[in-house]
């Protein structure tokens, strides 16, 4: 999930990685002894193989040889296996229910009940996952995913002072993550808090400079604030320059700032190689909002002529 529900504007999935130290043992032309240490049963060796297929990148050789693993000996730790690698896939509902299975056989697994309770997040779930990732954090307080997925949660349901607090507390265990950070500044934004807001962002550039969520989350900070130059410079570092006009643009627009998007969408329009149809869309809508605004001002001032406050002489 957007480092809010991962990188949304923020960023909400967790970047999940499985480490393998499994490898196939033997060779295939070989017949090791009864009693050779060497010898292991066959669902061993499937499992082995499998865990030698995910270290080498080829997942989906893997998920056969899991599954075939998990139809003679089902343990939790194979199930978490294999829905680490449906998770890698996209598979999420396959992934759901190989975690499942693994709470299913160990209750108190609080690695199953994280990586399940992201999955809702990323579907936004909202119960089932705050009772699992709530879980997670009370069988192991170091799960700093499951502190962002609730923090994730919260802001979902607009309770920004309870996001603050889960993603203070991923922070308190991973000091140096830029995602972090970049979720936290995005919850204050959300909450009205810029100045704080822009703090963490400049934060998390600092522990990232790569991080290209929090560079932009930046960028349209500045444009809500009307720092339109520093806007488009910092916006044109994660995408094209006319990208990065339309949307400082766009944000002027919304400020009810006309003159200056219609400044800043001729720009992107300008500066695109090819016709930029969402921009000549901005443009036109601002051209439209500049006449009707010209068109009330102008019956203001007629009015206030009229009937306004006058002072007498």
């Amino acid at each position: 999930m957007s480092e809010r529900m991962q990188n949304s504007s923020r960023s909400c999935r967790a970047a999940l990685t499985l480490t393998v130290v499994l490898t196939v043992a033997g060779c295939a032309s070989t017949s090791p002894k009864p009693e050779d240490p060497v010898a292991i049963a066959p669902t061993a060796k499937m499992l082995a193989a499998a865990d030698e297929a995910v270290r080498i990148g080829n997942l989906k050789a893997a998920v056969p040889l899991y599954a075939q693993v998990l139809h003679e000996e089902p343990t939790a730790s194979t199930w978490m296996k294999a829905g680490f690698v449906h998770f890698r896939l996209g598979n999420d509902r396959e992934a759901g229910y190989a975690f499942d299975q693994a709470i299913e056989l160990e209750p108190d697994n609080a690695d199953a009940h994280e990586q399940i309770g992201l999955l809702y997040v990323a579907h936004q779930r909202i119960e089932p996952a705050r009772v699992h990732l709530e879980r997670a954090v009370v069988l192991d307080p170091t799960r700093w995913r499951a502190q962002n997925g609730l923090g994730v949660l919260a802001d979902l349901q607009h309770d920004y002072p309870a996001a603050v607090v889960h993603y203070r507390g991923a922070l308190d265990i991973k000091p140096d993550s830029a995602m972090l950070l970049n979720n936290l500044g995005y919850s204050m934004y959300l909450a009205g808090d810029l100045d704080n807001s822009a703090i963490k962002f400049v934060e998390a550039i600092t522990r990232d400079t790569r991080y290209e969520p929090a560079r932009r989350n930046l960028g349209l900070l500045y444009a809500r604030k009307g720092a339109y130059a520093d806007a488009v410079e910092l916006l044109a570092t994660v995408m094209t320059e006319a990208a990065a006009y339309n949307d400082v643009g766009y944000m002027a627009m919304q400020r009810g700032d006309y003159p200056a998007a219609e400044n800043l969408l001729k720009e992107a329009v300008d500066r695109s190689p090819t016709y930029y149809q969402i921009a000549a869309e901005n443009l036109t809508r601002v051209k439209q909002l500049l006449r009707e605004q010209l068109a009330f001002d102008t019956v203001l001032q007629q009015w206030q002529a009229k009937y306004g406050l006058k002072r007498g002489l």
